[in-house]
């Protein structure tokens, strides 16, 4: 378990009083969770809980806007819009005055490039990669989840998605409705399903960039890049075996790499393994990939292996 600094200590303490533990482990603390925040507040003897406040009465302009968005939007995506209410104040609000949601835009919103996978590129085929990883596709929805705030920010960003990232438990989440469009394109492009974990097939007709990036997005969600107590650079990558043997099937085709290492089965999955100057030089490789961006948690320990040390090819 990652230790208390006391930077974080000095933020708890500065923020308790005003702010829930939930806001200040989405805006503050993202690598902490709420039930840490709350443990470590007592531990702080930071226990004042603010008086509950009148509510405010709701004013003209505020119930226009409602009645003009309630209807093409969740209340959760509504949110941003109403920075002095809660979703159950707003969810209250919209009944009282009689207003009806769409049931399948909950938890959703409609604004982002709905004709983003449309064309492989290696950004998209990046996202496609990550998504077949660390999506879910459910109905008319697409939900991309991570550890990592900062990726889902720069997703966000690249697709012009324009509504919350919401965090749950340990996780944060962005879901896009309306998602039809992005549904047939990522099957079409990219053979990814809904319930996909374990009959996924690898995606076909890619040019090499656009296989390299995907599979960067595949490391990013469901992958690890290691360096060992020895200084042994590792790639691990789990998967369905379709997609582990296009992997393999690249790297030793393209990327010289080693073809006895294997995809061995692991209970209801995949495993691939690379270790030793292969892996070091197939991350080079993968590095070389001009993304709009990466997960720099796992790609930036290696920056300096890019720099000072010259990767011969194998």
């Amino acid at each position: 378990m990652k230790r208390w600094t006391i930077e974080e200590d000095n933020i708890i303490k500065e923020k308790f009083y005003n702010y829930t533990a939930k806001k200040i482990s989405i805006d503050y603390l993202s690598q902490r969770s709420e039930g840490a925040i709350l443990i470590r507040a007592r531990r702080l003897k930071v226990v004042k809980i603010p008086q509950k406040q009148k509510s405010i009465p709701w004013n003209i302009k505020e119930i226009e806007l409602l009645k003009d968005v309630y209807g093409k939007m969740s209340a959760r995506a509504n949110l941003h819009l109403f920075p002095n209410r809660s979703y159950i104040a707003i969810k209250n609000k919209a009944r009282k005055i009689g207003l009806i949601a769409d049931r399948s835009l909950s938890g959703c919103y409609l604004f982002y490039n709905k004709s983003f996978f449309h064309k492989p590129n290696i950004n998209n085929s990046y996202i496609a990669g990550y998504i077949a990883g660390d999506g879910c596709i459910s109905n008319n929805k697409v939900s991309i989840i991570s550890k990592d705030l900062e990726q889902l920010k720069n997703i966000k960003q690249e697709v012009n998605f324009d509504g919350l990232i919401y965090k749950d438990r340990r996780y944060f989440c962005l879901t896009l409705c309306g998602a039809n469009e992005w549904i047939i394109n990522l099957r079409n492009n990219f053979n990814i399903i809904q319930k996909k974990s374990l009959i996924l097939k690898h995606p076909d007709g890619l040019d090499l960039e656009c296989s390299l990036a995907f599979i960067i997005g595949l490391i990013d969600s469901d992958g690890s890049l290691l360096i060992d107590k020895n200084n042994k650079k590792e790639l691990h990558m789990v998967g369905t075996q379709s997609v582990l043997l296009w992997v393999k099937n690249i790297f030793v085709n393209y990327l010289k790499s080693d073809s006895k290492a294997n995809v061995i089965p692991k209970e209801n999955i995949f495993y691939y393994k690379i270790v030793g100057r292969k892996a070091e030089y197939i991350i080079k490789k993968l590095f070389e990939i001009n993304l709009s961006f990466r997960l720099n948690r796992k790609w930036d320990k290696f920056i300096y292996l890019l720099n000072e040390v010259k990767v011969k090819e194998i």
